[in-house]
């Protein structure tokens, strides 16, 4: 089992960036390593319950005629 924290030979041992923890920091490797972070620049695509099929393409001529008519 690794040491909880550890200081190198000469350190001066009131300044706390000369100490180590390598417990936790494998324990902070394995837990980053498991972690599962979603894709949050991925577009969720919205799946049409009749298998994926297109809408028909809109008519053209007559029919777009009168709907412009009716408005």
């Amino acid at each position: 089992m690794p040491l909880i924290e550890t200081i190198p030979d000469g350190a001066d041992n009131t300044n706390y960036k000369n100490y180590n923890y390598p417990r936790l920091d494998k324990i902070l490797q394995s837990a980053l390593k498991n972690q599962v972070v979603p894709d949050v620049n991925a577009v969720p695509v919205a799946k049409d319950a009749k298998g994926g099929a297109k809408a028909p393409p809109p008519k053209k001529g007559a029919a777009v005629k009168e709907t412009e008519t009716e408005t």
